[in-house]
């Protein structure tokens, strides 16, 4: 009886410690199948592509908020630096919209015109703009009085279809903006970076279709 009793008392702990593992594997992620913040993915790519344009080397001016006005902005920009400061190209300034303006700009979200044309006025042709802030609507009129020789500008951009002017009038050498041609390249489940990045968004640069055609 003692036995029998014994008996029962272990195959009920080994069901309970079975019961066990089995949540703790349901309720756990794996790793290789958690989107990873999409700030560090799209930073990181807006970085790729300033390396790509520049071969590596050479100087850029930042378009972005003060820092602590926008957290989701910041990280953005920090993860874009992360991955500069591995290479010879130098941040040889920051361009900050100031606090009283912040409420209109988050990542992407677009900049005024007249904004647009005093920072592409303001620093030397063999700069690149990288701007965090999005673009202007490319149908501005105010864009027209801009002549060469400009410096290249680079964005990250959540309303693509404002962009095509831009490509038409050289003034935008690339930008990252939400995918908008399908089916998206790489594996049905991304596991790196740069899967999640191409799942989502796309790069469309001066030689490359445009939205819209």
């Amino acid at each position: 009886m003692h036995k029998r009793k014994v008996l029962i008392a272990l195959v009920l702990l080994a069901a309970i410690i079975a019961a066990g593992v089995s949540i703790f594997f349901q309720l756990r992620t794996p790793q290789d199948h958690r989107t990873p913040p999409m700030d560090q993915i799209i930073g990181e790519a807006l970085a790729e592509e300033v390396i790509h344009a520049l071969s590596g080397t050479g100087r850029i001016v930042l378009v972005t908020l003060e820092k602590g006005q926008s957290p989701e902005l910041d990280k953005y920009v920090d993860a874009f630096k992360h991955r500069i400061y591995k290479t010879p190209i130098k941040i040889a300034n920051t361009d900050e919209i100031g606090s009283q303006k912040a409420g209109k700009y988050a990542p992407g979200s677009g900049m005024s015109a007249k904004r647009f044309v005093r920072i592409m006025r303001k620093y030397p042709p063999d700069q690149v703009i990288v701007s965090f802030v999005g673009t202007p609507d490319g149908e501005d009129k105010e864009l027209r009085d801009l002549k060469p020789p400009l410096p290249q500008f680079i964005a990250f951009s959540r309303a693509p279809d404002d962009i095509d002017e831009l490509f038409q009038h050289n003034l935008l050498l690339a930008a990252i903006v939400p995918r908008f041609q399908f089916p998206a390249p790489g594996p049905e489940k991304p596991k790196t970076n740069r899967e999640w990045f191409e799942k989502y968004y796309q790069v469309v640069r001066t030689d490359s279709d445009k939205p819209g055609k």
